[in-house]
């Protein structure tokens, strides 16, 4: 079984060392490194250029012609992957030596999985740990392992390319969450407890989110963060990009490993259906006045519109805003 680490990298000079030192110390080493680097006028060229001259494995590095942006960057590195097995990685992580040995094992004991997330420690930009993982961290704001998207944590079998490429533009939470989202709806995703790598967070990290914070956090930190901020315009991205799904899902229907008893194209379309429903609602109450949003929200949770989302916490959020 071949071993490809997809690598996107823009800038990254300051930490990229220690990634690629990780790389190099793996109990399972892996057969490639596959780099798109989308236009460093810092030393990360360089960098790589000297990390391919002594790695333990074959590294190959592209260099954009122009600046392709951060989700079209780590979609083009993952096409030019040569793996059975591609691991995504981020430019300023560290991978504890055993998560390549321990993520291909999953593979092997689940061949209908195609996609396997790992949780992570939450470290400084000194790589001081917190204590707390992105996973613990999700439970304690009230969110479930549906939702769970750790794209630097993520490894995809080869097969998956076909279904997730190319990556939509304009979608919410980048190519983790498209990705992740396809793994959940064809039924291919398996989220493990393993904790694998440091995930270092600093100032310039792309992503911000609440799991990733360095102090814990808890339901009603997660109702702080967006209070005061209209949320229906990303609700109306992800109705979207439910649509996006749907259709990609449907492409699938002449891939023999979905050719099985158990999948039904039909029901999942019909399943997200009804979530683009219940969320155009929740939009709509949204868009009324505080006081009559109280009947409105009551009446959307009786419907189970709440049971898509934190249940009577989402429901509290709605009427709060």
């Amino acid at each position: 079984m071949k071993i490809s680490i997809a690598l996107a990298t823009y800038n990254g000079g300051k930490y990229l060392q220690e990634q690629l030192d990780s790389f190099s110390k793996q109990s399972r080493v892996p057969d490639e490194l596959v780099v798109c680097d989308d236009g460093s006028i810092d030393n990360t060229l360089d960098i790589l250029r000297k990390f391919e001259n002594q790695a333990p494995f074959t590294v190959r590095i592209f260099e954009n012609p122009q600046n392709l942006g951060y989700v079209q960057n780590f979609a083009k590195a993952m096409s030019l992957c040569s793996g059975d097995i591609i691991f995504l990685s981020d430019q300023d992580d560290v991978w504890y030596p055993n998560k390549l040995d321990v993520v291909v094992r999953y593979f092997q004991s689940y061949p209908g999985c195609l996609l396997v997330a790992n949780d992570s420690d939450l470290a400084d930009e000194n790589l001081l740990q917190s204590g707390l993982t992105i996973s613990g961290q999700l439970r304690s704001s009230g969110v479930t392992d549906r939702q769970f998207v750790n794209g630097c944590g993520s490894a995809i079998s080869k097969k998956f390319l076909d279904i997730m490429l190319p990556i939509p533009t304009m979608i919410p939470n980048a190519h983790d969450g498209w990705i992740h989202d396809l793994g959940y709806w064809l039924g291919c995703r398996k989220v493990i407890p393993d904790v694998l790598q440091l995930y270092r967070r600093h100032n310039s990290n792309t992503s911000q989110p609440l799991a990733a914070s360095l102090s814990k956090v808890s339901w009603l930190d997660e109702y702080k963060k967006y209070q005061g901020i209209d949320p229906r315009e990303g609700y109306y991205k992800e109705i979207e990009k439910l649509k996006l799904i749907s259709e990609r899902i449907s492409l699938c229907k002449n891939l023999e490993m979905f050719q099985t008893e158990n999948f039904y194209f039909s029901e999942k379309v019909a399943e997200i259906q009804k979530i683009q429903a219940a969320i155009l609602r929740r939009c709509e109450l949204l868009g009324c006045a505080r006081f009559v949003r109280p009947w409105f929200a009551v009446s959307n949770y009786l419907h189970g519109d709440y049971d898509y989302f934190q249940g009577w916490k989402s429901l509290i959020k709605d009427i709060l805003r």
